[in-house]
């Protein structure tokens, strides 16, 4: 019964030391590489270790109206993911893990390029609106409202711009 406990109690550290070491540290990546508009699969090297580390990361709190987890090779997905990986060429780009979803296997957190947030530069530049549903964040809301008020993305055509009152 000790090993038992022993053995759960070993488990348990190891995990939260694990979760320490990975989470809410930032790290740089190696290379990135586009899987879909809200997906991109990032290799590192932890630390400086040889180990490297691969996975997939996917950037929440935009709405992709169905096509945030398409692959590239697919309709609209195609002309995003172009998009995507001619933000990201020859870029510094670094992550902040802060959750795992064990049930798709993905990280999610923050993604910068050049030390700005993939989210906010997506947000702000209009490719995507921001999606109420998946988060909270006031500055994402202020940012979309920056976006609709100087008709960038998809700003530009499809909606009518907001008055100067609204603007302001």
């Amino acid at each position: 019964m000790r090993l038992i406990m022993f053995l759960v109690v070993f488990m348990f550290v190891n995990h939260a030391f694990a979760n320490k070491v990975v989470f809410n540290q930032s790290f740089d990546a190696d290379e990135a590489v586009v899987i879909s508009p809200g997906v991109i699969n990032i290799i590192t090297t932890f630390g400086g270790k040889t180990e490297l580390a691969k996975f997939n990361y996917y950037i929440d709190a935009i709405d992709y109206r169905g096509s945030g987890r398409n692959k590239c090779d697919e309709g609209k997905s195609l002309m995003a993911c172009e998009k995507l990986k001619s933000f990201i060429k020859d870029k510094r780009i670094s992550f902040l893990i802060t959750e795992f979803d064990e049930l798709n296997n993905v990280f999610t957190g923050q993604l910068y390029v050049n030390e700005k947030s993939i989210k906010d530069e997506m947000i702000r530049n209009g490719w995507y609106r921001y999606d109420y549903r998946k988060g909270r964040s006031l500055y994402l809301s202020i940012l979309q409202k920056e976006a609709k008020c100087n008709a960038r993305g998809i700003w530009k055509k499809r909606f009518s711009p907001l008055t100067e009152q609204e603007c302001n």
